[in-house]
């Protein structure tokens, strides 16, 4: 097997096909399933996302071969599940040392220091890359987004698969289970980057919410040699001589781009990450635009504009936010307590522009989220938001209760039109998870905290105390302000119709 993975380039399409074949050769259920072994899914998970077998490929062998390994790592998931695949030995970014003398067996630069488990740092270093690149670079994104949706499949059905297991050895054994949680992909991954209290934990958060700026590309930087290169085509014989010659001898996609001095190999140590700008490092024409550049131009976020990648990016974004809430309400003495987790969340979603607020707390954008944890992340959002002389809360009352007299009723704790506006969203979001649960009854009582809110927060907000820092003239912050009066209200209608719906 190592001689076909080490041979010429469309001879890696017949590997990841020879592969697929014997795992899904119609074996008879009673047997067990031919599994390829984690070495050879590592290399099909670099194969999904390295550059030369996607944006730098140089034949249609390459790209097809990056499609057919992320088709042998599905069809593994599928047939056998995370748990017997093995892909906790596969997909690991600190063991990959010991690991190396496994994948050293197989003569190609995606097995050692080209492979995405020995160029990474961690985890969650792709993940922040991927992200960037989201908003940066769309093409590459078209890469990153495929092989962040797998990982998204293989942490959820693995973290799934246990917990199943859990419970099933707890009705047998009250006091047994724990530690196959912690064995889980995802706790591998918070615990192997050092993540487990809060400080690891906001950078765990900071991956997951990297948006294109400059911290955001100093911490999560590229992780390719030449990956934002456009592939110069070749159509010299001379060269193409050569290039054959090199595959042929088992060098593919271990050559000097996997040799460059700028992006070494990760190590087991974190290294000092490198002070680069997303201007000098990058060579792919396709950037943020105009609009989405405010953000390296001010501190205002325009509330019609998108941040954090389009729906896509968010979506992925809120599966892993969802995946660290499962993992906190298992393990939180391990990992996080519920409500510490919660705040970190409210710290990267509260500044978020109206646009990509709204993408991420309405009600039906929560749907990866459990019934508890939705309204969990409202009331936390609530209670960073709310106004200083709102009462305080009971934290045990029923959160019908909490909704209508504690939340509904206020305002933001500031003047400012925006921070109204999420008051508004969050509470409509709320309100319409309670509402489908059965949780609210329409009553006097319930209208006219509605009311009170939305009189408060139409008072609160003010026009014309905006501070913005840039080139904004009178006239553009006043239709800026005119549009997140445009979201206030429409948020506040939907609330009003919601209410005489009950």
């Amino acid at each position: 097997m190592s001689n076909i993975m080490s041979a010429r380039n469309s001879v890696h399409s017949i590997a990841f096909t020879f592969l697929l074949n014997i795992l899904a050769s119609g074996a008879p259920f009673w047997t067990p399933a031919h599994i390829p072994s984690p070495a050879y899914l590592a290399i099909a998970a670099t194969c999904v996302v390295h550059p030369r077998t996607t944006t730098r490929a140089q034949s249609s062998g390459d790209k097809e071969a990056a499609s057919l390994a992320l088709a042998l790592l599905r069809t593994t998931n599928e047939s056998v599940g995370p748990v017997a695949a093995e892909f906790g030995a596969a997909f690991s970014f600190a063991g990959f040392e010991a690991s190396r003398q496994d994948r050293s067996l197989l003569n190609v630069g995606l097995a050692q220091e080209g492979s995405l488990w020995a160029r990474t740092e961690d985890f969650w270093h792709a993940v922040g890359w991927a992200f960037n690149c989201s908003i940066l670079h769309p093409k590459r994104w078209e890469r990153w987004r495929l092989w962040l949706e797998f990982m998204c499949e293989v942490l959820e059905d693995d973290w799934d698969e246990r917990v199943r297991l859990v419970e099933k050895a707890v009705r047998e054994d009250p006091g047994s289970g724990g530690e196959l949680l912690k064995g889980s992909l995802i706790f591998q991954y918070i615990d192997g980057g050092n993540a487990v209290g809060f400080g690891g934990s906001r950078r765990i958060l900071r991956a997951i919410f990297a948006d294109a700026s400059s911290s955001a590309v100093n911490e999560f930087g590229q992780i390719f040699p030449k990956e934002l290169e456009p592939l110069i085509p070749d159509n010299g014989s001379e060269n193409t001589n050569k290039r054959e010659n090199k595959h042929q001898y088992g060098n593919d996609l271990s050559d000097s781009e996997n040799t460059d001095k700028e992006l070494k190999p990760a190590t087991n140590r974190r290294p000092k990450r490198a002070r680069r700008s997303t201007r000098t490092t990058t060579t792919d024409t396709s950037s943020k635009s105009d609009s989405s550049n405010l953000s390296s131009q001010s501190t205002y976020r325009h509330p019609d504009t998108s941040y954090l990648g389009g729906m896509s990016s968010l979506s992925l974004r809120k599966r892993l936010l969802s995946l660290l809430a499962n993992v906190s309400s298992k393990l939180p003495k391990t990992f996080l307590p519920t409500e510490d987790l919660y705040r970190l969340f409210i710290e990267n979603i509260r500044h978020l522009s109206l646009c990509d607020f709204q993408a991420i707390v309405s009600a039906t954008s929560l749907d990866y989220f459990t019934t508890s944890q939705q309204a969990d992340l409202c009331e936390y959002l609530i209670y960073s938001m709310r106004e200083s002389s709102a009462p305080k809360v009971d934290r045990d009352a029923p959160r019908e209760i909490k909704l209508e007299q504690y939340f509904l009723p206020y305002a933001a704790s500031t003047s400012s039109i925006a921070a109204n506006a999420k008051m508004s969203i969050t509470l409509t979001a709320l309100f319409v998870i309670l509402s489908k649960n059965g949780l609210l009854s329409s009553s006097k009582g319930l209208k006219g905290a509605v009311e009170r809110g939305v009189a408060a927060r139409k008072h609160k907000a003010k026009t014309g105390g905006k501070k913005v820092q840039g080139s904004f003239d009178k006239q553009e912050i006043k239709r800026l302000e005119e549009l997140e009066w445009c979201w206030l209200r429409e948020s506040e209608g939907l609330m009003i119709s919601l209410l005489d719906m009950i």
